[in-house]
């Protein structure tokens, strides 16, 4: 955040101070990490396991109307 702060004297002389924000700190340093392994899991998705008749939408849902102007 910049901030700046006029001053006004007698003989209407106009003087600006711009206050200078403190710095953030340092980030640490970056680390050179070692060789590692890496692994990665693939599954198959299972089917659908909802029994038959019980898959139901409730309420019904509303229909879906479209009004085209010309």
């Amino acid at each position: 955040m910049k901030v700046a702060v006029t001053l006004t004297f007698l003989d209407i002389v106009p003087v600006q101070v711009v206050c200078v924000p403190e710095q953030p700190p340092d980030h640490p340093a970056n680390l050179e990490f070692e060789l590692g392994v890496a692994v990665r899991v693939t599954r198959v998705p299972e089917g659908n396991t909802v029994p038959d008749g019980l898959a139901v939408t409730v309420p019904d849902p509303v229909p879906a109307f479209v009004i085209v102007s010309v």
